[in-house]
């Protein structure tokens, strides 16, 4: 794939998202465009791939390490409510 078709395929995926992309794509289909436009617009989109990639996975992350906090509180209140159930069950027993 080369940097235009690279650039090309950014650009139809954020179109819906970003109304400039559609001028910046109009640029660069014009048979006069740059190899410095082009390489500039290469970098600014694989600049901004790769940092909606890093944020998504930290997001990812940040998900599942909440969620193990979750399952991590839900197995200590469990142990916490048997305890209580095994202390009124033991009084119980002492009392017969």
């Amino acid at each position: 794939m080369t940097k235009k078709e690279y650039i090309l395929k950014v650009l139809d995926k954020v179109i819906p998202y970003w109304e400039w992309a559609v001028s910046i794509k109009e640029k660069v289909l014009d048979p006069n465009v740059t190899d410095d436009y082009i390489q500039e617009v290469y970098q600014k989109c694989v600049k901004a791939v790769h940092s909606t990639f890093l944020y998504q996975k930290e997001k990812k992350v940040n998900q599942l390490a909440n969620y193990l906090e979750y399952l991590h509180q839900q197995e200590l209140d469990s142990q916490k409510a048997d305890k209580e159930d095994i202390d009124k069950l033991d009084e119980m027993l002492k009392d017969m």
